[in-house]
């Protein structure tokens, strides 16, 4: 899919806007909110007051509320026509003013029951039409006078509603009158539209004073979610009597969405166009350069065209990081050209040098005996020899000849160093050995020659450790010199092979004046001297584990009665066993001598 970055960043932003235009508009409808419900405390408060304070001028209001919460179904009865008149003319002959003043409640229960059955009537209808008119007047959906105890249910004392007759007062049809009051009756001892007694606000208010006020959103049982504010009017024994406004809240909520919606409408239309533009900004910014520079490297690499890939580089003009990435890779196109014409010549150098090398490697084989039977027209010696270098050449070499018909020499040495540097210092030692022993000579008399001419012309400091033995064929006498090399193996016929401790002289090359000492064996028919480079020995595993003297003997005896060829093949495959896949660091070499005699 084209434009991934695109899609990327317009998701991660749209996801950005979204959160703070939430988180904005969540500020917002909070705050709005607080305004309200502070201002709409205020109103209450003043309201409540208001209404509590000509509640309480009713004469002796604490025990007619009393009466009411006590009296609930005698208050649903009414009183005959004759005990209503009989009211009215005590009344008359006694006038209004005497009953204002507060009563105790022996006092007012020295009256009839109907006396005040009726007066308790025109109270309780009177506070119905205050609470009432109240609503109208200021848009409440319901004034509420309840209980509020611990031992009560949250009964309706009384409530007052906008929806309610406004005009009963008013009227002189007493059928109108006995009407409403009906309904203040049918109320009384009902639970409000929500369960007061059990709100938190009805619990705050209730162990505080007469004028406390609490607030609370409270939800009607028929499912309108009301602001209620409550104020305490009363206390007597068990019984506390609270007024209660209700303001229907689910309004206040659509005035807040008619007023928020709106602005999240129009903030969300202006988060699409930031989008847009935010998105077309980046596209000419960075996709499109980057996709240039993304087809052009493509190009270079399909077609190693730099040229034409540096002149479209060239037309990203953006003065960012991008423009300087453009100029960056037209600069590593050239760089590139000029390594894989540097890379081109060095490859043909190498190549010949691999050549030369090759080309070395065949001259040093050459130079060494390679062809066996070696003698194959004398049958009282056999030998054998095999030389693996670890590079291309190597410094390890070997060698045998006729001295004269009688004598056989048998060289093997190990050169200091590797690669060509040793081949060629191997080779000058090699060519100094075989002159020096036909000319005559003891192995002592032939090392030291060679160890005179090697330092005259050795200023690498190079050396070379080795092994020579001249073989009288005749009488199996072997005259011996080891020049620092290593110790020679000597299997006596129907025996075993092991190690002879010879002594050591000097490295050859190392030191000009050295003297050499020779000593003798007496080889017997059958026996069979094994001579090698310390390739074998130093041979190491993975571990590492040099493969060691006692292995290499070992390897020797197991091979048991087997020609020259098999037996150093036998110690080469034990050698490659144990050394596993770890790389060859040195050259391998090894020679076997078998005397037969005449």
């Amino acid at each position: 899919m084209k434009n991934k970055l695109l899609i990327r960043v317009g998701i991660i932003t749209s996801l950005f806007l979204a959160a703070v235009l939430i988180a904005s508009e969540t500020v917002l409808f909070t705050s709005a909110q607080n305004i309200f419900l502070t201002a709409k405390n205020d109103t209450f408060a003043r309201d409540l007051n208001v209404i509590c304070s000509e509640i309480r001028e009713v004469s002796s209001i604490t025990a007619f509320m009393d009466y009411w919460n006590t009296n609930r179904e005698t208050m649903k009865a009414g009183v005959s026509e004759e005990e209503y008149e009989e009211f009215e003319r005590i009344q008359n002959e006694n006038g209004f003013e005497w009953f204002t003043n507060e009563m105790s409640d022996d006092e007012l229960n020295s009256f009839p029951p109907y006396y005040i059955h009726i007066l308790a009537n025109d109270y309780l209808y009177y506070i119905y039409s205050l609470m009432r008119n109240t609503s109208s007047r200021y848009g409440y959906d319901r004034f509420i006078l309840l209980d509020v105890g611990e031992s009560s249910d949250g009964c309706v004392i009384t409530q007052g509603s906008k929806e309610d007759n406004t005009d009963a007062d008013a009227s002189d049809d007493s059928g109108t009158y006995y009407t409403e009051l009906r309904k203040v009756y049918e109320r009384i001892g009902t639970k409000p539209v929500f369960d007061a007694a059990h709100t938190k606000a009805a619990e705050k208010i209730r162990g505080g004073q007469a004028g406390d006020i609490a607030y609370e959103v409270v939800n009607g049982d028929d499912g309108v979610p009301y602001y209620a504010g409550y104020i305490l009017i009363t206390s007597k024994n068990e019984h506390r009597y609270a007024m209660c406004i209700l303001y229907n809240w689910s309004g206040f909520r659509e005035k807040m969405n008619s007023a928020v919606l709106p602005s999240i409408l129009i903030s969300a239309l202006l988060i699409v166009a930031a989008n847009i533009l935010l998105i077309r900004f980046l596209y000419l910014q960075s996709v499109r350069p980057v996709t240039q520079i993304q087809k052009n490297v493509r190009d270079y690499t399909a077609t190693k065209d730099s040229e034409r890939v540096i002149g479209e580089l060239a037309k990203i003009k953006e003065k960012n990081e991008f423009g300087e990435l453009a100029s960056d890779v037209s600069h590593l196109a050239r760089e590139i050209d000029r390594y894989t014409a540097e890379i081109a010549q060095l490859a043909g150098e190498k190549e010949r040098a691999a050549a030369e090398l090759e080309l070395a490697s065949h001259i040093q084989a050459s130079a060494l005996p390679s062809s066996f039977p070696a003698f194959p027209d004398r049958n009282d010696f056999d030998i054998f020899a095999s030389m693996d270098p670890a590079k291309e050449v190597g410094g390890d070499f070997y060698d045998f000849f006729l001295i004269d018909d009688d004598h056989l020499a048998l060289v093997i040495a190990d050169v200091s160093g590797k690669g060509v540097p040793a081949a060629l210092f191997m080779m000058m030692s090699k060519i100094l050995i075989y002159d020096k022993a036909v000319m005559g000579g003891t192995p002592a008399d032939i090392i030291e020659f060679v160890n005179s001419r090697l330092c005259a012309a050795n200023k690498d400091d190079m050396f070379v450790t080795v092994w020579l033995g001249i073989v009288e064929l005749s009488t199996g006498r072997m005259t011996c010199c080891n020049a620092g090399h290593e110790y020679p193996a000597i299997r006596k016929a129907n025996g075993s092979f092991a190690l002879l401790k010879d002594k050591h002289g000097p490295v050859v090359g190392a030191m000009p004046g050295i003297h050499y000492k020779d000593y003798e064996l007496m080889l017997e028919k059958g026996d069979t001297v094994f001579v090698y480079t310390d390739g074998v020995p130093e041979a190491t595993n993975s571990t590492p584990e040099l493969f060691g003297n006692e292995r290499m003997t070992d390897a020797l005896n197991a091979a048991g009665e087997v020609g020259l060829q098999e037996l150093l093949s036998s110690v080469r495959h034990t050698v490659d066993v144990f050394v596993g896949s770890a790389p060859q660091f040195d050259d391998l070499t090894m020679l076997a001598f078998r005397y037969f005699g005449k």
